[in-house]
């Protein structure tokens, strides 16, 4: 199990667990225990991750376009509908529209 299904099943816990028992004298020592904080901090690192980032410094013709991902700086490809990240991806969704 990756660390962000592990996060969203915490919370998902959590959440079952006030809904059914209503333990809410306990709030506080249950956030801390269930480290819902940083729970949600990795979810977010989810969603910022799928939020697609305009490509840096893009060039080439309508058949391949090079970039820089803007998360990690790698060179990055993009050969009409294929998209390769060299190396160890950092998995960022890329937006490769043109500029406005």
């Amino acid at each position: 199990m990756n660390k962000f299904q592990t996060a969203y099943n915490r919370i998902e816990y959590l959440i079952y667990k006030l809904d059914k028992y209503g333990q809410f004298d306990d709030l506080n020592k249950m956030l801390k225990d269930f480290e819902v904080e940083k729970d949600f901090e990795t979810i977010q690192e989810l969603v910022d991750k799928t939020t697609p980032k305009k490509v840096l410094n893009k060039r080439g013709g309508w058949y391949c376009k090079i970039g820089d991902c803007p998360n990690c700086n790698q060179k990055v490809w993009k050969k009409v509908d294929l998209f390769h990240h060299n190396k160890k991806s950092c998995f960022q969704r890329l937006d490769w529209s043109k500029d406005e």
